[in-house]
């Protein structure tokens, strides 16, 4: 069985939580720090992303595939999570 420790369920059921976060570097360039999520369409790291996107989903894949795809909007997540009808935390 693969475990991934960066979701959490609780025991008694209910939703799982995910998160990601841009604070984690992937390298450095030109003294600007580069998070570890890509855009698809540049290459290059989400411009204006918020610092951590958290979703709360019926399963750990549904959290955690929301949570990136939050965060590849760039500086405008809200929405998008808003139409997915899930609870979440922006920060």
């Amino acid at each position: 069985m693969i475990r991934d420790y960066r979701c959490e369920r609780p025991k008694t059921g209910g939703a799982a939580r995910r998160g990601e976060a841009g604070g984690r570097a992937l390298s450095w360039a030109g003294g600007r720090r580069l998070g570890h999520i890509l855009d698809p369409r540049t290459g290059w790291p989400i411009e204006g992303a918020p610092r951590a996107v958290t979703v709360l989903a019926p399963t750990c894949v549904e959290a955690g595939t929301l949570s990136t795809l939050a965060y590849l909007q760039g500086p405008s997540p809200a929405r998008f999570l808003a139409d997915q009808g899930v609870q979440y935390r922006i920060a």
